[in-house]
């Protein structure tokens, strides 16, 4: 199943529950930046899953380069595709369209 984030949209949010107890949240900060997170099934901030795992690839040597949350925060900019895993198995791929709309006046 596919769905859309969108950096245009202020209100862009996207929720999905990777255990029991831990529901993964994406959410728009700005026109370039998106915050990954994790709540309980109440709405309390838990720490990252010491099972989880965000990387992107490097464009010249195509090799995994894992990235680092920040007090349990990962910042995800708009320009990278990114990998989600859980217990070793892909969850999610997040992936940059980079389309351009060309209005031809």
């Amino acid at each position: 199943m596919s769905s859309t984030f969108s950096f245009t949209n202020p209100d862009s949010e996207y929720s999905h529950k990777i255990c029991s107890n831990v529901i993964l949240h994406l959410r728009r900060t700005n026109h370039a930046v998106a915050i990954l997170s994790f709540t309980d099934e109440m709405g309390n901030k838990v720490d990252v899953p010491t099972v989880f795992r965000v990387y992107t690839k490097d464009y010249q040597t195509n090799k995994e380069v894992i990235q680092k949350p920040i007090d349990n925060i990962y910042a995800l900019c708009w320009s990278d595709n990114y990998t989600i895993a859980f217990n070793n198995q892909t969850i999610l791929e997040i992936k940059n369209n980079r389309n351009w709309d060309i209005v031809q006046k």
